[in-house]
């Protein structure tokens, strides 16, 4: 088999993997025109920063250097590769005027941004607002119920005084009230059935947008016919197809380069990626009943290896038919009366039966 070691594939991973270790070893791989060896005061400016942010228990750092010496440059790169690696950090960023603070959190958005290709856009990008609006829609029902028990009652053509206020509160009940005074609630009004809609739709468009199926739908639940289901399930098993296949070529050209580094070092030998099969298997109930039948209906037509992969209990297909046929074997040899000599319990009959006789 011949040497699939990619010396340049196992060069990009290490800088890869120095990159995210190292700040001036980021800087290096974004801009190498810029960070070049020579100029040592970038990789100090960068060692600086990484050991303040990592290891200093220093509130301040401060750094002076002549101008076009990489200040922003590298403190852009800085809030970039700090956000990178954990994405919960928080950067301010301060300066003299207001166009110089929003070209560089414009900088550092434009090195972190997703890419608008379709196949850079994460699964709920798109609905991201809807999410939004879903949760600001049932926070303010949330809201609505506590203000209504915070009402505030309202006494209109009449007046309270302290113990009138102190039997309300109670016996809960007021007496004496003047024929043309008014007691109310001062609440808005809600309009739940209106709300319930918009929630209503709401759902529906990020499951719709998303590709993502509403398991909890009473009509997605009404037919659990197979067929039907699978129809159900067809935008949302075309979305897994596509999505598998990026996990699969990111997981071969790992592969390849784990292979490549350790074949390297005589630890492996070497492996063709085109011998590589990666498996996915699903998290979903199977109907392993309807699944058996169609394996008895095509026993004759399909080889048995690939009638036996679909049951999802199965792991090793291959194993399951060898142990099988090896069982058929050793039943053939034991017989029918659990011995390897099946005519002799025959013959001690006839035997009996003569001696009857």
């Amino acid at each position: 088999m011949k040497d699939t070691f990619d010396v340049e594939l196992a060069r990009f991973g290490a800088r890869l993997e120095l990159a995210r270790r190292h700040l001036y070893d980021y800087c290096l791989l974004q801009y190498p025109g810029f960070y070049k060896p020579n100029r040592t005061f970038l990789k100090d400016i960068c060692d600086q920063i990484e050991g303040f942010v990592k290891h200093s228990s220093k509130r301040f750092l401060i750094l002076n250097a002549p101008p076009r010496h990489g200040k922003s440059l590298t403190a852009q790169s800085a809030t970039a590769w700090l956000l990178g690696d954990n994405p919960s950090n928080r950067v301010m960023t301060a300066s003299y005027n207001e166009r110089l603070a929003s070209t560089f959190s414009k900088n550092v958005r434009n090195i972190i941004q997703t890419k608008k290709a379709s196949d850079r856009v994460g699964d709920f990008e798109p609905v991201i607002s809807l999410l939004d609006a879903y949760n600001i829609l049932q926070s303010d029902r949330v809201i609505d119920r506590e203000r209504l028990v915070d009402a505030i009652l309202a006494f209109y053509g009449m007046d309270l005084n302290k113990e009138d206020q102190e039997d309300l509160k109670e016996s809960r009940t007021i007496a004496g009230v003047p024929a043309d005074a008014k007691i109310e609630y001062i609440v808005k009004n809600i309009n739940e059935a209106d709300a319930d809609v918009l929630r209503s739709a709401i759902l529906a468009d990020i499951h719709k947008i998303s590709m993502t199926p509403d398991m909890s739908d009473q009509n997605f639940a009404g037919n659990s016919s197979g067929v039907a289901l699978q129809y159900k399930l067809l935008a949302f098993e075309q979305h897994i197809k596509d999505k598998e296949r990026y996990f699969e070529n990111a997981l071969v050209n790992r592969f390849r380069l784990y292979n490549g580094v350790l074949a390297s070092i005589k630890k492996m030998n070497p492996i063709e990626s085109s011998d590589i099969d990666v498996v996915f298997r699903r998290a979903l109930p199977q109907n392993d009943l309807e699944t058996s039948q169609m394996i008895n209906n095509l026993t004759d037509i399909v080889d048995r290896e690939t009638l036996v992969s679909r049951l999802s209990f199965i792991q090793d297909a291959k194993e399951t038919v060898k142990l099988a046929q090896e069982e058929q074997e050793d039943s053939l040899k034991l017989g029918n009366y659990g011995t390897d000599k099946p005519n002799e319990n025959e013959n001690d009959n006839n035997d009996s039966f003569l001696d009857a006789d």
